[in-house]
């Protein structure tokens, strides 16, 4: 990268996120953005990364992702 700024991914709904649990980093691929999107993108979060978390349930279920 030329200058140090970070990647900003591009807002976008029905992508898949993944826990990497041994590189301790969160993944993005694809997504719809008025296109469907192959890009993947990383996270490295081992610095913000606290002990194992269970998700038990998300509201609402279905519905567009703003961003926000």
């Amino acid at each position: 990268m030329e200058d140090d700024k970070p990647l900003k991914p591009k807002a976008r709904e029905s992508t898949t996120l993944i826990y990497d649990e041994i590189g301790s980093r969160i993944v993005m691929f694809g997504g719809w953005s008025n296109a469907w999107m192959d890009d993947m993108l990383s996270l490295n979060v081992s610095s913000i990364v606290g002990p194992s978390y269970a998700i038990y349930k998300i509201i609402p279920a279905l519905g567009p992702l703003t961003g926000r």
